[in-house]
């Protein structure tokens, strides 16, 4: 079944667009390629942040590799869970991940639990963890104090990491 992709606004029309690409028999569904291209850049932007804060790269990489192996055994765990109708007659199928059924929650879910017992084991920093691995909407502002009427302005700066992991906007305006 072929769709349309529309963005009107800028001018971009994709006509019969499929929901797979095969290669050689294997089949890729788009939103699987679009998700480990978000893994990638969400790996990609921590250990540069981290490399940028003087944090030890290779400990992120390590967490990494544990973090996109259980938040796929979580994400399918909650999907699994709330689809059980679907399941419980043939529990194989569980294990069949090409037949789909991921569940971001249930990623989210497993992230902090395998961050949480990630930095107990390690003993490390839970919150520098955290900070360092999510991209925050002020990395991406530059804020400057303009006047007294006017506290802050922001604006978006070419380079992304470039605010401390330890400082927010929120801290200004108090």
């Amino acid at each position: 079944m072929d769709y349309n992709i529309n963005f009107p606004h800028l001018g971009i029309y994709f006509e019969h667009v499929g929901k797979l690409i095969d290669i050689h028999g294997f089949t890729i569904a788009y939103y699987g390629i679009v998700v480990c291209i978000g893994i990638i850049a969400g790996v990609w932007m921590a250990l540069a942040e981290a490399k940028r804060t003087g944090q030890d790269v290779d400990m992120y990489m390590d967490f990494a590799i544990y973090e996109v192996i259980f938040c796929v055994i979580g994400a399918r765990a909650y999907y699994v869970i709330f689809s059980w109708d679907s399941y419980k007659d043939n529990l194989l199928s569980i294990l069949n991940l090409r037949q789909g059924g991921l569940a971001i929650y249930g990623a989210f879910i497993m992230c902090l639990i395998v961050c949480l017992v990630y930095t107990r084991v390690k003993k490390l920093d839970f919150r520098l963890l955290c900070d360092t691995g999510v991209l925050h909407w002020d990395s991406l502002l530059d804020v400057t104090e303009t006047s007294s009427t006017e506290r802050l302005s922001a604006v978006i700066p070419i380079r992304f990491l470039r605010c401390n992991s330890r400082f927010r906007q929120s801290d200004l305006l108090t």
